[in-house]
């Protein structure tokens, strides 16, 4: 279709302009590395540096990852200035989703206790709330906390209140199918852990869940509970998936439909090269943060960055959607069931990565959505940022060995190393200023 609209030389000729494009944006990228290397060397040398090369190469090495980060954000800069922000089309269906593009909205979630099921029920409750269109279905994916045995004593109390209160809610809101549904998996043994967890937590949900939607049986999951309409589950084409501090904003669901599900986006997938060579299998929105409140602890309101939606004039820009027409994925957003199956069904091996999210918009090819918004809760204290940020550079550190792999395009290694890099940005600055004040001559 894309090449009927645009006449199959004039596809051709914007493919190749965005190859240009790359390769401009590479080489400025080069050019002002070098450069600043150059003024860096420069100013060693002022310092008295250059009686003494080897503090020179020291202190070049340290200061590597500043330079590299420094001037692909000045690359990224101009490029912005001089290209169009990439806006996908998307069709209406504010009204109603058609049977075609059939959906699931799902939160992947980890329960210790019965309280923490119920206020998740809650914000599912507050997701349909907000987007009431039909043939739009609400599940909540569960996984029951690590544990020294299979089953404890809590799981059959949580699992039959999570269970009462989703028959509450599709009695509140009738309609032909169930709208609320439960899925729950059973722990197993993890040898690496050596503990019983349910399997490859996020990731394990969603590819068994996805499984299913792709005619999978239920016996060749991990998932023991099962609180749906079965008959449905094969009738679903996308699934938005959330995690459990996400909000989808009022009638955002809708447009991450109408848009995956335009013709011009729909993935086709190269059956012998099993990639995505048109469209996209994932379309990632933005994520912004919760607007702050009043009581809110300081450390989010300094370090949190803008809260809230942005003004409805503005619109944002993503450097790699806009140069490569290729966006990441950042864990929350909506995916083609098939496409997704098809490209990563068993792909990642077990106990192998921790932050899948990158590595999967690797394999299926992604989009990213200026106009579409999720919010969600930046960390409370410093305690928890960090936390969260040694599992995100632990995961990062991980695909280390997916930079060697063939199947993966340059531009995929490029965000991999990238992401490497920058989680060694806070130690070369600490570093950078410490062996400044060592090494500088007297």
């Amino acid at each position: 279709l894309k090449s009927r609209v645009l006449s199959r030389r004039a596809f051709a000729l914007s493919k190749q302009v965005r190859r240009i494009h790359g390769a401009v944006y590479y080489l400025l990228h080069a050019f002002f590395m070098a450069g600043l290397a150059c003024l860096l060397l420069h100013v060693f040398h002022l310092a008295g540096y250059k009686d003494e090369p080897w503090r020179c190469i020291i202190m070049l090495i340290i200061s590597a990852p500043l330079v590299f980060t420094a001037s692909r954000r000045i690359s990224d800069s101009i490029m912005k200035e001089l290209l169009p922000i990439q806006r996908l089309p998307l069709m209406d269906y504010s009204e109603e989703i058609p049977d075609s593009a059939r959906t699931f909205l799902v939160m992947p979630v980890i329960l210790s206790s019965e309280e923490q099921g119920l206020a998740y029920i809650e914000r599912l409750h507050k997701h349909y709330l907000t987007n009431k269109q039909l043939n739009l279905y609400f599940a909540l994916l569960v996984d029951f906390a690590d544990a020294q045995s299979m089953e404890i004593p809590s799981d059959n109390q949580i699992r039959d209140a999570l269970i009462a209160h989703m028959e509450q809610l599709n009695k509140k809101y009738p309609s032909t199918n169930r709208r609320f549904s439960l899925f729950i998996r059973k722990r197993i043994w993890n040898k690496s852990e050596e503990c019983y967890l349910c399997w490859e937590r996020k990731r394990g949900k969603l590819e068994e869940f996805n499984a299913l939607l792709n005619g999978v049986s239920v016996e060749d999951t991990t998932f023991t509970t099962l609180y749906c309409d079965r008959n449905l589950l094969g009738t679903i084409q996308y699934v938005i998936t959330l995690d459990a501090d996400s909000d989808l904003i009022k009638d955002n669901a809708v447009k991450l439909v109408g848009m995956i599900d335009h013709p011009l986006n729909r993935a086709y997938i190269d059956p012998v090269k099993k990639k995505v060579t048109e469209g996209y299998a994932i379309i990632q929105p933005i994520v912004r943060n919760h607007i702050y409140e009043k009581s809110a602890a300081l450390f989010p309101k300094v370090f949190g960055g803008s809260s809230g939606l942005a003004n409805y004039s503005v619109v944002v820009s993503d450097i790699y959607q806009d140069l490569f027409q290729e966006g990441s994925f950042v864990g929350k957003g909506i995916y083609n069931v098939k496409a997704f199956h098809q490209l990563l069904h068993r792909q990642i091996p077990e106990n192998s990565v921790l932050s899948h999210d990158l590595l999967e918009s690797c394999y299926a090819r992604t989009a990213f959505a200026s106009g579409i918004n999720i919010v969600e809760s930046f960390p409370g204290s410093y305690i928890s940022y960090v936390k969260r940020e040694h599992r995100w550079i632990r995961g990062d550190w991980q695909l280390l060995p997916w930079l060697f792999k063939k199947e993966l395009s340059f531009l995929s290694k490029w965000k991999i190393g990238d992401n490497l890099i920058a989680s060694l940005v806070p130690i070369s600055k600490a570093l950078f200023i410490l062996l400044n004040i060592v090494l500088t001559p007297a």
